[in-house]
C-alpha cells in the first residue's frame, strides 16, 4: 500500500519533474484547503511556507538550500537535507539530490550533444548572483584579463551569456553553443565560505558541465572532487592540478584554482583522453537505473523505515 503524503507546500516530493517517480511509492495529497485529510505523513518546505499543525509526522524539506534547521521555528519529525554536514536528530542526508533532480529536469535524449572542436573562448563561467558570495567576487577580481577571452555572465549586473536574454527566471536554461565554443567550465558552487569546511553541497552548477559535455574545475568545499569520483564520475587531473580539492585553507585553495585556470593547456582540453572522460561522465549521469536506485535508497526508503519503525 502506498504511503499517503500530505504536501502542505511545494516540496521535493511533489516537484513536477519527479512526481511520476515518487507516485510509484506515495499517494501525494495536495489539497491545501482541507487539513482534515486522511494521510500518514505531511511534508513542507520552510522556504515556501510554515507547516500546518498536525498530529501526524512532518517532513521538513530543506534539501535545496541547506534550509532552516531550527526546529523551534520549523517543526519536523524527519529532516531531509541536500548537504552532508548536519547532525540534527532524524536527519536524512541526500548529497546526490541535485544529480537526481537535474537528470529528471533535463530530457535524457538531449544529453549527448556533439562535441565540438570549434572553440572560440577559453572557459565558460555562468554567474547569476554576486552579492554575499565572497568566492565569486574573488574569482572575478583575480582572473582579471583572463575573462577577456572567456564566456561568462553576471546576471545580477545585467551581463548575460546570450545578449538580451532574460536569465533571471530560469537558472536551468542552457545553450549548447556555450559548451561547444568553450574549452572547459569554471564552476562556482553555491557555497564555499558560508558553511563548515567539511560540508558537501553539490548542486546543478556542477552537473551542467557533466551532462553537457565539458571538463570542469570547481570552486567549492574540499572533498567535492573526491565525492564525484566516489559516485562513479571522473575528474580532470590531466588538465588541472587537483590538489586544490584537499586544500582546507580558503585563500590557498582559491589561488590554486586561479593558477590552474590561467595555466591550463587548451590543446589538452580537446585531446582524446579528455573527450573519453567527458563521455564517461555523461554516461554515468544519464544512467537511469543508477538514478532511480539512488532516489529509492536516499529518499523513499528512509521515509518507509521512519513510518514502519
Amino acid at each position: 500500500m502506498k504511503i499517503k503524503v500530505f504536501c502542505q507546500t511545494e516540496c521535493f516530493l511533489n516537484d513536477p519533474f519527479l512526481t511520476d517517480y515518487f507516485e510509484q511509492y506515495f499517494e501525494l495529497i495536495q489539497d491545501n484547503e482541507n487539513f482534515n485529510l486522511n494521510y500518514d505523513i505531511a511534508c513542507y518546505n520552510p522556504l515556501r511556507g510554515k507547516a500546518t499543525n498536525t498530529d501526524k509526522p512532518i517532513i521538513n524539506d530543506s534539501i535545496w538550500e541547506m534550509g532552516n534547521m531550527d526546529k523551534s521555528m520549523d517543526p519536523y519529525d524527519l529532516l531531509f537535507i541536500g548537504g552532508s554536514n548536519n547532525e540534527e536528530p532524524n536527519s536524512v542526508k541526500v548529497p546526490k539530490w541535485f544529480w537526481y533532480h537535474t537528470y529528471y529536469y533535463i530530457n535524457p535524449k538531449e544529453l549527448y550533444n556533439p562535441y565540438s572542436y570549434d572553440k572560440t573562448h577559453t572557459f565558460l563561467m555562468p554567474i547569476r548572483i554576486l552579492g554575499g558570495f565572497q568566492h565569486r567576487n574573488d574569482v572575478l577580481e583575480l582572473l582579471d584579463t583572463e575573462k577577456d577571452n572567456a564566456l561568462y555572465s553576471v546576471v545580477e549586473q545585467g551581463k548575460t551569456l546570450d545578449p538580451g536574454e532574460d536569465m533571471t527566471s530560469n537558472d536551468r536554461h542552457y545553450n549548447p553553443d556555450w559548451y561547444n565554443k568553450t574549452h572547459f567550465s569554471v564552476v562556482l558552487e553555491t557555497y564555499m565560505t558560508h558553511l563548515p569546511q567539511d560540508t558537501l553541497f553539490i548542486t546543478e552548477k556542477t552537473y551542467k558541465p557533466i551532462c553537457y559535455g565539458h571538463a570542469f574545475i570547481i570552486m567549492s568545499y574540499p572533498g567535492t572532487l573526491k565525492a564525484l569520483r566516489d559516485w562513479g564520475f571522473v575528474t580532470f587531473d590531466n588538465l588541472f592540478d587537483e590538489s586544490y580539492d584537499t586544500e582546507t585553507d580558503y585563500n590557498k585553495r582559491l589561488l590554486k584554482i586561479i593558477d590552474n585556470i590561467k595555466n591550463v593547456d587548451l590543446r589538452e582540453c580537446v585531446s582524446p583522453e579528455t573527450i573519453e572522460r567527458i563521455h564517461h561522465n555523461q554516461a554515468v549521469f544519464r544512467n537511469k537505473a543508477l538514478v532511480q536506485q539512488g532516489l529509492y535508497n536516499d529518499v523513499v526508503k528512509p521515509i518507509q523505515e521512519f513510518l514502519n519503525g
